[in-house]
């Protein structure tokens, strides 16, 4: 009978152990399964998002070809790079600074269609925080399709004095290629 009763114990044992070990595995694979319903729900989101953001891309180019907009408006064309630099000095009179171009270059542009160049522009500005910031902001609004690629701040002048700041800007803008270069490179 003491066996009996010790073999019946064992086995509720074993079973109970069995039944809790399922039971921990259900569950491991209940937050497994939740888990990834959460990435896949968030990547749903994303590509959700990136279609509407398609979309609203693809109706701003739909208005932009009904108002009659070029996307070669964006770009500076050949004969207009002196204009631009000179458009970009003219900025320092209106807000108080003191802008002068230190180069201006063009370059090859890799990945983009033929017929474009890199415009690089180097400049200096110098007068107050403000002003100096303000200069930039003028030049970022530009209407073209302007990339700052650097620019660097710096302070002179004591507590006592007026403090003056200067900044260093480089920006690339995409040029159209004159059509006589382009006409007899091919």
């Amino acid at each position: 009978m003491k066996n009996k009763t010790l073999n019946i114990l064992i086995l509720s044992l074993i079973i109970a152990i069995g039944v809790w070990c399922g039971y921990f595995y259900m569950i491991n694979q209940i937050k497994i399964t939740s888990s990834s319903f959460e990435d896949t729900k968030h990547k749903i989101a994303f590509a959700m998002k990136k279609e509407q953001a398609v979309a609203t891309l693809k109706n701003k180019v739909q208005n932009s070809l009904k108002t009659g907009l070029d996307l070669k408006d964006f770009l500076v064309h050949s004969d207009q790079a002196a204009d631009v630099v000179q458009t970009i000095e003219g900025f320092g009179p209106m807000v108080g600074t003191k802008i002068s171009t230190q180069s201006v270059s063009t370059e090859g542009a890799s990945g983009l269609p033929e017929g474009v160049d890199f415009l690089k522009i180097l400049f200096n500005i110098e007068g107050s925080k403000s002003s100096v910031l303000k200069s930039i902001e003028l030049v970022e609004a530009l209407p073209y399709n302007i990339k700052i690629n650097t620019v660097s701040f710096a302070k002179s002048g004591d507590a006592s004095s007026t403090s003056k700041w200067s900044s260093s800007v480089e920006l690339v803008l995409v040029k159209l290629k004159d059509v006589e270069a382009t006409s007899t490179t091919q």
